[in-house]
C-alpha cells in the first residue's frame, strides 16, 4: 500500500479479497481509518529498579 495526495486529500490503494465483507462496508463510506501494526512486546516488571506492574509496548500507525 502507498500513501498518495491529491490537492489537499490523502488516500490508499491497496487491495482485498472479493469475498471479504468489508467491501460492502467500505463502499457505503467516503472515510475509514487504517491501522498498521508494527513490533510489539510484553515488559516484565522486574526491569525497573522498583518492581510494579507489567506493561506493553507496541507501535501503531493510524492513517
Amino acid at each position: 500500500m502507498g500513501l498518495n495526495k491529491k490537492g489537499d486529500d490523502y488516500y490508499i490503494i491497496g487491495h482485498m479479497t472479493y469475498g471479504n465483507n468489508r467491501l460492502e462496508i467500505f463502499g457505503d463510506h467516503g472515510d475509514v481509518l487504517v491501522v498498521f501494526q508494527g513490533p510489539h512486546a510484553y515488559i516484565s516488571s522486574f526491569r525497573y529498579r522498583k518492581e510494579e506492574v507489567p506493561t506493553w509496548n507496541y507501535q501503531a500507525i493510524h492513517v
